[in-house]
């Protein structure tokens, strides 16, 4: 997916810059006779006031043929191929969409038999209609023409954010339709153009990025933050596979003023990309389902996972064993179809027992977010999809549910899984990844995701524990070397700095406690850190505590602290939390305090003087190693993703200290209050 520019013509002075940059995608509005640059993806689109349009729609035939005329005659002049329709038209009801399917029908045969491809409907932001109860998109009034629709051409929508960015509450939600990526709710296959995009608060002409300038900046250095969300909203279309371009708006101007881009085009030529992806191969994510007609559909494996789940398992089950199931059956779907592939079977999978069944009418909101949540997730042997065998209740002895009877059918299903298991395992705590591997030996679980957004994910291991630094200049579009606060003195493009202190250096500067006793202790597993962007721009730190077995902990405690001023005024906010009892995710946000790391700091010696929203997370009950974090000044920072696990501590070897002090009463040592403050003397290098 490319970010291409949307240009309003006729504007002076830019077509020498299309020329010397060559975007891959442009969007022309009224491109006339010629155009300044024809890119490998060119679409064009005429002005057509409001009610002109909805005039039009009393017509629909004859005005679709109309337009598509007028979009030939100019094709023959500038050689643009694709062409836009209507601009943003009314589709509030039944009748509305029906009189614009009707337009676009005519547009659209008659561009066919002109050769070119036409682009529908270009909805406007937040459009279609969501169905509240099933947080669904209404398709129905759309179905019959889409079904009609040739597959070359395209369907356009609008996406506008507010100025908080792409990924804030405000304008994203991944789990149901939202101003932006609504698309991806759309059922059909068709190529997707996103025809204007932007920051955009109620479309009116001060709404622009450039209406909404922070206090305290220049349009320069904006410039560059909006920028950094173009590039957030891009990796977010990423996972739409439909989507092959999406225009700025916009370059030159009918009154828009705070949209345009054009009086900083150096600052965003470097977004759009000189060439069309290459083809490349990938993996075929199509799956053929044979339906109990005998007919044989085609659908994408995610949409096809959509219709299964809910026919398969109860949407109102605890929804880490609705990922389970949705993990297992992807993965099941997977192998199914290598399998029958590889024997040149005409499909990949029944629509019933035989298989999985599928029954896209049963579609539930609750399912469709475990689909979502682990999409292009799945379990594998030797790299191969493994094929999850799965049934409502196994049997087997090992299967905590079933205890070795009362398996479907009175059998006992070695090897299969249990859904019935599935959501008690989940009441009991298990993550979905617990529940898979309760059931399946030997397997591993791949992530195709991680491809999409570059995530930096951390191993850690025993060799490597003790000292972990790491720095996010490889995080690709997530900071700009342009910007000279992303930078240290050196000039090197950094972002946060997190270090791992094992759990004998937490002691020593705790309680001057330099032999630790035999026994269990809060260890690091797994420290994955996800740049700001991917966190809905938010900085925030998750927290998971684990007993020895892997499951989520019950009992779990956690300490989180911060400052929310300068350090040498004292004013540090700490958090202590029991979850509930319930092994929850604990969740926090990241200080905004200024601090100056000392050479003695947990974090060791660092280049720079200060830092923002330094940060500390342990666990609590036993011993613990600790999180230590912070971020440069104005700059963006890191999500945490912190797994703590229980683990058997074998003692330290006893340290020779020139100058002991007194063994300290049981009753002094410090608790909970007292292991924060200590520890926060510690990071300050006091």
């Amino acid at each position: 997916m490319i970010l291409g520019p949307h240009v309003i013509l006729p504007s002076s002075g830019y077509g020498d810059m299309l020329k010397v940059h060559k975007p891959a995608a442009v969007l022309y509005l009224d491109p006339g006779d010629s155009v300044p640059y024809l890119a490998p993806l060119t679409v064009g689109r005429f002005w057509i006031d409001t009610p002109i349009q909805n005039d039009m729609l009393n017509d629909p035939v004859v005005s679709g043929i109309q337009l598509a005329d007028r979009c030939i005659e100019s094709s023959r002049h500038n050689g643009i191929t694709i062409w836009q329709g209507l601009n943003e038209p009314p589709v509030g009801d039944a009748d509305s969409v029906a009189r614009l399917c009707q337009f676009e029908r005519a547009r659209v045969q008659r561009l066919d038999e002109a050769g070119l491809t036409a682009a529908v409907f270009a909805f406007s932001v937040g459009w279609p209609m969501e169905d509240l109860s099933t947080h669904m998109l209404i398709t129905d009034w759309y179905a019959e023409f889409m079904n009609w629709l040739p597959l070359h051409h395209y369907v356009m929508f609008h996406e506008y954010w507010y100025p908080t960015g792409p990924m804030h509450a405000d304008s994203y939600d991944p789990f149901r339709p939202s101003r932006i990526d609504r698309q991806r709710y759309w059922p059909w296959q068709h190529p997707i153009l996103i025809g204007e995009c932007g920051i955009d608060v109620a479309g009116q002409a001060g709404d622009g990025w450039q209406g909404h300038c922070p206090p305290g900046l220049n349009l320069e250095t904006w410039a560059y933050l909006y920028i950094e969300q173009l590039r957030q909203f891009q990796q977010l279309l990423k996972r739409d596979k439909r989507v092959k371009s999406a225009h700025i708006y916009t370059m030159g101007q009918y009154g828009w003023w705070s949209f345009e881009t054009g009086d900083h085009w150096r600052q965003f030529a470097p977004l759009f990309s000189e060439t069309l992806p290459e083809p490349v191969e990938v993996p075929d994510e199509r799956i053929r389902v044979k339906l109990d007609d005998g007919s044989i559909i085609e659908l994408e494996l995610e949409e096809y996972l959509r219709g299964v789940l809910p026919a398969e398992i109860f949407p109102s089950w605890p929804m880490e064993a609705l990922k389970a199931q949705a993990v297992i059956a992807r993965s099941y779907a997977m192998a199914k179809r290598d399998e029958r592939r590889t024997r040149g079977v005409p499909f990949d999978v029944y629509a019933n027992t035989q298989d999985q069944v599928y029954n896209p009418e049963l579609i539930h909101p609750r399912t469709d977010q475990a689909v979502m949540e682990t999409e292009g997730i799945y379990l594998a042997q030797a790299n191969e999809p493994y094929l999850a065998q799965y049934v409502s209740r196994c049997g087997r002895e090992e299967c905590l549910y079933c205890v070795g009877a009362n398996g479907y059918r009175g059998i006992t299903w070695d090897g299969r899984a249990c859904q019935w298991g599935f959501e008690y395992l989940s009441g009991l705590g298990y993550t979905w990844e617990a529940i898979c591997k309760a059931y399946y030996d030997n397997i591993q679980i791949v992530d195709l995701r991680s491809t999409d957004y570059n995530h930096p994910f951390v191993p850690i291991g025993d060799d490597d524990m003790a000292e972990l630094f790491k720095t996010f200049a490889e995080c690709e579009g997530i900071l700009d070397p342009n910007l000279e606060r992303h930078a240290w003195p050196s000039g090197k493009v950094t972002g946060s700095v997190c270090r791992i202190v094992p759990v004998d250096e937490v002691w020593q500067r705790w309680g001057n406690i330099v032999d630790i006793e035999p026994g269990p202790y809060w260890k690091v597993v797994r420290a994955a850190l996800i740049p700001e962007a991917q966190a809905g721009q938010r900085t925030v730190i998750y927290v998971r505590f684990l007993d020895e077995n892997g499951v989520p902990y019950a009992a779990a405690q956690c300490w989180f602290a911060y400052p929310t001023s300068h350090l040498n005024t004292g004013n540090w906010v700490g958090q202590f939390d029991n979850g509930g009892g319930n092994g929850d995710i604990f969740t926090y946000p990241a200080g905004g305090g200024e601090i100056a790391m000392g050479q003695n700091s947990f974090l060791g010696a660092i280049e720079g003087s200060e830092a923002v929203g330094p940060y500390i997370v342990g666990g609590h009950g036993y011993p613990t190693e600790v999180i230590a974090g912070f971020g440069l000044t104005n700059n963006h920072h890191i999500c945490f993703i912190v797994d703590f696990q229980l683990t058997e501590y074998g003692g330290s070897d006893p340290t020779p200290d020139p100058n002991p002090a007194p063994d300290p009463d049981p009753a002094e040592l410090p608790g909970c209050a007292g292991w924060a403050i200590n520890v926060i003397k510690a990071i300050a290098g006091k």
